[in-house]
This record gives C-alpha cells, sequence and structure tokens, in this order.
C-alpha cells in the first residue's frame, strides 16, 4: 500500500500571552498616536486663530457654495477679517449675501449704483463704514442716488461680472462700476481656480482633493494642524502658479487676457441690454503696475467702457496696509474721493 506524504508548511501558533503583548502594544502606540495630535491640536489653538488655520482672512463658514461662481459670503455670517499684526476687523454679512448693513435703505433710492469687485471692494482689513463704496454714498445720496456694494472677497472678473448680472437683477441699478485689480483678476479669471471648489463643512476645500469622505472633510475643514499644513502646500503652489503665470502672460499678454476681457463684455452686453451705464476703477497694486494695465485700457477704450486709472491717482504706501496688499483707511478715503465724481460723469453721459 503507498501512502503519498504532503509536506506542510508549520503553522505558528504565539502563546496567548505573547498574542496579548502585541495586542496592548499596538493600542498603545495608536492611543499615544490619538494624544499627541490631540495635543499638538490643542497647542495650535493655543498660538493661532482660526482665521489664520483657514488661511484666507476668514474663519470658518464665511462662504457658502455657489454652483455659478463657485462660492460667495455666506448670509449671516459674523465674524472677523483678520490678519496676524496686521488689521482685526469684524465683519457681517448680511441676510442678503453683501457686507451692508444699509442695503434696504439705499435700495429706496430711485437710481442705484452697483459696485462690484473682489477683497477691494468687500474692504478687507477695514470697517463698513471706511469702505470706498460706504464713503461715497455721502457724496451720491444728496443726488438721489443709493449705492449697493456687491464686493465679494476673493472674486476674479469673470465671478463679478457673472455674480454682478444676477445681482443687478434685484437692485436693477442705473450704473455699474466695475472695480479691477489686474494682477490677481487676470491670473484667477485665466485658471478659474474657483471652478474646483466645494463647500464641506464652512470651508472651501478642493474637488480633487485626496479621499474625499465625510470623516476626513470634517477633519480639513476643523482641524487647525490640517489647515495649515493645506495653507502651507497651498501657497508654495500659488507661488509656483504665479511664476509660470507671468512667464507666460510676457510672451501671451492677449492670450492670458482673454478670459478677462470675455467677462468684460459679457458685462457691457448685459448692461446695453438693459440701459445700464458701466464703468470700471483699475486699482493698482502696492508695487506698481502691472504689464496688463495699458493693454486692458486699450481694450476698454476700444469697447467705448469709461475707466478711472487709480494709478495715475499717486497711491502711495502710506494708503496700503503694512504687510498686506490691501487698501487701510486713507486708501479707501483716497478712492472714494476719485469715484464720487468719475459716477456723476458717468450718469451725466448720455
Amino acid at each position: 500500500m503507498d501512502v503519498t506524504l504532503k509536506q506542510q508548511s508549520p503553522t505558528i501558533h504565539f502563546p496567548a500571552t505573547r498574542r496579548k503583548k502585541i495586542f496592548f502594544s499596538t493600542l498603545l502606540i495608536l492611543l499615544s498616536l490619538v494624544v499627541s495630535i490631540a495635543v499638538l491640536e490643542m497647542a495650535l489653538r493655543l498660538l493661532y486663530r482660526e482665521e489664520q488655520a483657514a488661511g484666507d482672512y476668514f474663519g470658518v463658514g464665511g462662504f457658502i457654495q455657489d454652483d455659478e461662481v463657485g462660492y460667495r459670503h455666506a448670509p449671516g455670517f459674523k465674524g472677523y477679517i483678520h490678519r496676524h499684526d496686521v488689521f482685526d476687523c469684524p465683519v457681517t454679512i448680511s441676510s442678503n449675501g453683501l457686507r451692508q448693513s444699509n442695503f434696504d435703505a439705499q435700495m429706496q433710492y430711485s437710481r442705484r449704483l452697483l459696485i462690484l469687485g473682489d477683497s477691494f471692494a468687500f474692504g478687507v482689513g477695514v470697517p463698513e463704514d471706511s469702505i470706498f463704496a460706504t464713503l461715497i454714498q455721502h457724496a451720491l445720496n444728496p443726488a438721489g442716488i443709493g449705492v449697493i456694494n456687491g464686493g465679494q472677497s476673493g472674486y476674479g472678473t469673470t465671478q463679478e461680472a457673472k455674480f454682478g448680472i444676477r445681482l443687478a437683477q434685484i437692485v436693477k441699478p442705473e450704473m455699474i462700476v466695475l472695480s479691477l485689480f489686474s494682477n490677481n483678476d487676470v491670473s484667477g479669471d485665466y485658471y478659474k481656480d474657483y471652478e474646483n471648489v466645494e463647500m464641506r463643512y464652512g470651508q472651501r476645500l478642493s474637488k480633487n482633493r485626496w479621499l474625499p469622505i465625510a470623516p476626513l472633510d470634517f477633519i480639513r475643514a476643523r482641524a487647525y494642524s490640517w489647515m495649515l499644513l493645506e495653507a502651507a502646500l497651498k501657497r508654495k503652489t500659488i507661488e509656483e502658479q504665479r511664476a509660470a503665470f507671468f512667464s507666460l502672460a510676457k510672451d501671451s499678454t492677449e492670450q492670458v487676457m482673454q478670459p478677462t476681457l470675455n467677462a468684460i463684455k459679457a458685462l457691457r452686453d448685459f448692461c446695453q441690454n438693459n440701459k445700464v451705464k458701466l464703468g470700471i476703477m483699475m486699482i493698482q497694486s502696492v508695487t506698481g503696475k502691472t504689464l496688463f494695465d495699458e493693454p486692458l485700457q486699450k481694450a476698454f477704450s476700444e469697447e467705448g467702457i469709461p475707466v478711472l486709472d487709480l494709478g495715475e491717482r499717486k497711491f502711495g504706501r502710506k494708503n496700503y496696509f503694512r504687510g498686506d496688499a490691501h487698501w487701510n483707511a486713507s486708501g479707501h478715503q483716497r478712492a472714494a474721493k476719485q469715484l464720487a465724481p468719475f459716477c456723476m460723469k458717468l450718469l451725466d453721459n448720455t
């Protein structure tokens, strides 16, 4: 009788005491890791404010999702616009999503001016009563003109035009002034980063983020350690993108400007179809003019759009925050002094 012997790999059995020791060692390591992360999180919350951790001047909940323009300020939000050692300014967003507490009062005027723009128009760093849109109310209200501030922080011209057309159908203005900060606006319009934004737990997250599942999204939106890490990585990406953009822009200025010009033309067509007068206020960077300023002005002139070039109005370093690129209160005052007569002239032109 043949007997076939099969060789089998020996099975290793750890004694019960050793298995327990491995289990408890692993559990201890995991517990130590959780405690270390918790301690780090508490330390960061002592060192940083929510606005700093979020990395965009605002704390959690400052924005909501908007399918057309990516995001907009959250109606009813109350918090602070904060930058460490630069400004710490209270901000309230009204029920209509604007930084304007007297919206209803301004809407009582039969003639209305709608101001569109980004963080300059929104008034990053200054109180509501110091924003240039608020300041020109004092000059225009006696003439029977109400001023509506449609500024949205972080917007590019494409977003401003789309949001402005939507808002204008509610406000029904007689004229619109679009403030244009050529450096950021042209770059933002070209890359359209706002299309890659998704709101989760009160924070703007990238649509192509790693593992977009609810528990991780909650940590991304609320954990200071994660927010600070992502903000640092984002800054590096932005710097690389900015360098690549200006390298391209030197050789292909018209190409990179095209999305901005398309947005202006769409806004102009809306204004013409609705008998609304359109003007543009060009804002100069603290570092001076950019390579886009003259080509943009030439394009606006060809389209017959009046332009107020604040770069010719001798804004100095004293009109900007030290350590930030936005206007301080004196910068907004200077802009208001130039904008009020520009608006009156715009109204007078047939």
